[in-house]
């Protein structure tokens, strides 16, 4: 175990001088570089002013004006936000607006649907959609019902498509979610955005309620400032 003992831009220190290179941005939450110096400044003359105020019935001008700024960059289908301060708690709400909306439709769709070996986080919801693993093992019995579809490629898609069709008529299916374009956690698995276009628009037929999760994908780390903006059918819910 590693005592780090500061860090600047993708520089990290540890306790003995020794410099390395933060490859992996913290887990993608460094991706401005470790201690900015406008980050920095922000933070502090925030904290002088206002340190936090409960979203709930509440609000304040940082919270406007960062709102502001999203929707200028967001999928032109996004028209409301709601923060969280993780990535698994973003994909957990994604989850759980999913369940909820047809439940309050009256309508019985509990099951979701993912791809195998992806990673969205580590609440419960969260790891119920990602991939099994030894991880997730002791906690099954507590998880959602899931289902889960194979990545598609061009020798796959067909039958996957087929195959997904066929399993839609039962219209149990709530929400599918999906990192666009690149899973991670699977040892950054790539698929291509035309048959992730195929996917989403059969389950858009089906009024699957679609969820990309784009904690790792998000804000430029494609070349786009989000991934679904490469693909031509939008998520109806980014996380």
């Amino acid at each position: 175990m590693l005592g780090i003992k500061s860090a600047s831009g993708a520089i990290l220190v540890d306790e003995d001088g020794n410099e390395y290179i933060d490859a992996i941005a913290s887990w993608y939450t460094a991706m401005y570089g470790h201690c900015n110096p406008g980050i920095t400044r922000s933070v502090a003359k925030q904290m002088q002013k206002l340190d936090q105020v409960v979203f709930s019935g509440f609000t304040h001008e940082p919270a406007i004006a960062l709102s502001e700024a999203l929707m200028e960059v967001l999928p032109n289908n996004q028209n409301k936000l709601f923060f969280s301060d993780n990535g698994s708690t973003a994909t957990e709400i994604g989850i759980k607006m999913a369940l909820q909306y047809y439940y309050n439709k009256g309508e019985k769709r509990t099951v979701m649907l993912a791809f195998e070996e992806g990673f969205h986080g580590d609440t419960f919801g969260a790891m119920s959609v990602s991939g099994l693993s030894a991880y997730n093992g002791p906690f099954e019995q507590h998880f959602i019902q899931v289902e889960r579809i194979p990545v598609p490629t061009a020798e796959t898609i067909e039958e996957i498509l087929v195959d997904l069709e066929q399993r839609l008529q039962k219209k149990d299916i709530a929400g599918f979610i999906y990192e666009p374009l690149v899973q991670g956690a699977a040892a950054m698995k790539m698929h291509k955005a035309e048959h992730l276009c195929r996917v989403l628009r059969l389950l858009k037929l089906y009024d699957v309620i679609t969820i990309a999760d784009e904690v790792m994908t998000g804000f430029g780390k494609t070349g786009t400032y989000f991934a679904s903006d490469q693909v031509t059918v939008k998520p109806d819910i980014l996380c």
